[in-house]
């Protein structure tokens, strides 16, 4: 299902890191897709395969039917930038 992510913004890859990545902007909002279902075992696999470099967050993502709960994965700068 679409949803629209209210407060952060996509960083695009580039020379110095080469994968995009989402951070916390005032302001900005994102749109993309929700995904539905995803077991907690799924997830386990999910944060290892994103990384050091990411970090998974609650967010509130609205949809057409309304908000809903749902995991982002957020850059971590700090770790990006020693890359």
């Amino acid at each position: 299902m679409d949803g629209t992510l209210a407060g952060y913004r996509r960083v695009a890859a580039s020379s110095e890191f080469p994968y995009p990545y989402l951070i916390v902007q005032e302001g900005a909002s994102l749109k993309g897709t929700v995904l539905m279902g995803i077991d907690p075992e799924s997830l386990a696999r999910l944060d290892v395969y994103e990384g050091g470099c990411y970090e998974r967050r609650h967010a509130e993502v609205a949809t057409e039917r309304g908000m809903c709960e749902a995991w982002v994965y957020v850059g971590v700068e700090e770790r990006i930038a020693r890359q």
